[in-house]
């Protein structure tokens, strides 16, 4: 008896880790249809080295077109001509990195339109180009009108994938699977033993 409570706790704790490293979070989406059409801008307060993030967009019948986000420094968004302009290899590479970061939000927002449903890039160096990107959205989707919409349904964050529309539950949803068949197999090993 006490080894099978042994062997349960020790899969429930198991189950418990996966579930923490897979992000579950609330779903939320976007509802723009309070946004009359116009054009939306918003910035973050920029740091003592004059780097902020910058976020434009425009809302057609309830449709988010022209949208740019990006790191600045000063009024000069992070481009192909900082690199050019530094010598330090590491610098250079830090600076590919948030190019190709912010560019990765510019083309998801493309295709999905909406910031709640974009996951982080997988690459990121850290979570400050993340945050301003979904903190500006929901600033600029709020005062305008729209509305965060929280769909109460967990889901499981992947920041490895491109593509955040398709199989973000499907992790947690494997790993209730998963625990639910090993306890299960605990409790008919126990009955089988004891039978």
């Amino acid at each position: 008896m006490k080894k099978a409570k042994k062997i349960t706790g020790f899969i429930i704790l198991i189950m418990i880790l996966v579930v923490s490293m897979t992000g579950v979070a609330f779903a939320a989406s976007t509802d723009l249809t309070g946004m009359k059409n116009d054009v939306y801008s918003a910035q973050t307060t920029p740091d003592a080295q004059g780097i902020n993030y910058k976020m434009n967009f425009t809302v057609e019948g309830g449709k988010v077109s022209n949208f740019t986000f990006g790191k600045f420094a000063g009024a000069n968004k992070f481009s192909s001509g900082f690199i050019a302009a530094v010598s330090d290899q590491k610098q250079k590479e830090a600076i590919q990195a948030t190019i190709d970061e912010q560019d990765y939000y510019t083309t998801q927002m493309a295709s999905v339109g909406d910031a709640t449903k974009v996951a982080k890039y997988s690459k990121a160096i850290d979570d400050s180009m993340y945050t301003a990107f979904q903190t500006l959205w929901k600033q600029l989707v709020t005062q305008g009108g729209g509305k965060i919409v929280d769909d109460g349904t967990a889901t499981a964050s992947t920041t490895s994938s491109s593509n955040p529309k398709t199989g973000d539950g499907g992790i947690l949803s494997y790993v209730i699977v998963a625990g639910a068949a090993l306890i299960g197999m605990t409790v008919l090993r126990k009955k089988k033993i004891t039978v």
